[in-house]
């Protein structure tokens, strides 16, 4: 019984910290729809879309220093990534909807369903990214 109240204990410290400190993830998103369920999330929380070609080598660099940003607890923003040649439709669709041109690799930070902030190529970084996403936390 001892053992299964400390399982017990160490799950509610768990959840205590998950809330304090929320896991941030890096999700796929392929379609329109899939976007349109992340923006209704940046009306509560920023979010950060990658647009990340997997032919690319500065690409590549990117999502190294994206995924490092999150595994470290340095992005405080959930990021969303489409690959390019795999979802070129929402891919363009982002680039209307946002007026922002087309670049890849590139990152958007979306809050209340506007594009707050933009870079690509080799600006982008966790620390740049996270700079933006905290001031509207």
């Amino acid at each position: 019984m001892k053992q299964g109240l400390k399982c017990t204990e160490r799950y509610l410290s768990y959840l205590n910290i998950t809330k304090k400190y929320p896991i941030i993830t890096m999700k796929t998103i392929e379609t329109i729809e899939d976007l349109n369920t992340v923006l209704k999330e940046s009306s509560m929380a920023p979010v950060v879309l990658f647009k990340h070609s997997n032919t690319c080598p500065i690409s590549a660099g990117a999502y190294s220093k994206i995924t490092k940003g999150i595994e470290d607890g340095i992005l405080k923003a959930d990021v969303y990534m489409l690959i390019v040649q795999k979802s070129r439709e929402l891919s363009n669709y982002i680039q209307e909807k946002f007026d922002i041109q087309h670049e890849s690799p590139q990152v958007i930070v979306v809050y209340k369903n506007e594009a707050i902030w933009n870079t690509s190529h080799n600006s982008i970084g966790a620390e740049s990214i996270n700079e933006v996403t905290v001031k509207l936390i």
